[in-house]
């Protein structure tokens, strides 16, 4: 599953990462976590993400097709060799 948000909750703090948190417990999900934007809340991303460093944990610094391109990549690369 992939997750592509700024990491700033707009209701319900805690509610994503206690999700993530039960879907994480069945080992079946890997959840991978994209940060957009300005500044996204990384910190908030990682407790979401199955694992704190890339490749579940990526960050777009910018919506170039270059960056796009290059996160995407990293995300198939991944998932692809599960």
């Amino acid at each position: 599953m992939v997750l592509v948000s700024d990491g700033h909750s707009n209701s319900r703090p805690g509610e994503t990462t206690r999700a993530a948190a039960a879907l994480k417990l069945t080992g079946q999900v890997s959840l991978y976590a994209v940060g957009v934007g300005a500044d996204p809340d990384m910190t908030a991303l990682a407790l979401v993400a199955s694992g704190p460093r890339p490749p579940y944990l990526l960050r777009m610094t910018e919506r170039l097709p270059n960056d796009v391109t290059a996160v995407a990549g990293q995300l198939l690369d991944s998932i692809c060799s599960q």
